[in-house]
């Protein structure tokens, strides 16, 4: 247990002591450029054709085009992939809050601003098609011509035959 904690204390751990980091009901962050905050359900320690792994179930909030609300995602460390010797806790996929390295409250306002601007974007819809086209007609004979100035009109080659209305949301982590 000694080894243990200098081990953690200095901010690394190897994988048979991984489960000492994590504790049930703690906020743990994924890091990244997008930083993603959840709440620790359970761990499980397990073995596969991959080799030991330790299972993170995390609850965080999430919206689903209609509510908002909890869901849950389960997170698998691999001992051979991403622990295969000792490695900096914040190194890992998703590590406890308590050992983010930069000011705990500017990541909150931060992930606060985030999921306020979400909510103000929210009902805005982009219009995408996808699908197929049809002629229209065949160009005047003055659309070919040399002189762009014959032509009056305005020729559409294709036009549209369905539009698709297409509501995309970004997931927001509160």
């Amino acid at each position: 247990m000694k080894q243990t904690q200098k081990l953690n204390s200095s901010d690394f751990t190897e994988f048979r002591h991984l489960w000492t980091i994590f504790k049930l009901g703690e906020l743990i962050l994924q890091g990244g450029k997008n930083p993603r905050l959840g709440r620790l359900e359970k761990t499980k320690s397990w073995q596969d054709q991959m080799g030991k792994y330790l299972a993170l179930y995390i609850l965080y909030t999430d919206y689903d085009d209609n509510h908002a609300g909890r869901a849950s995602l389960k997170e698998l460390i691999y001992e051979k992939t991403q622990l295969p010797v000792p490695a900096a806790i914040t190194g890992l996929s998703w590590y406890p809050l308590k050992f983010y390295k930069g000011d705990v409250d500017t990541l909150m306002q931060r992930l606060r601003f985030r999921g306020e601007r979400f909510l103000n974007i929210k009902e805005r819809m982009v219009v995408l098609y996808d699908g197929s086209f049809e002629y229209l007609k065949e160009p005047p004979i003055t659309w070919y011509s040399c002189n762009a100035e014959s032509f009056t009109g305005l020729w559409l080659p294709r036009t549209v035959s369905v539009s698709l209305v297409t509501k995309i949301y970004p997931v927001v982590i509160y």
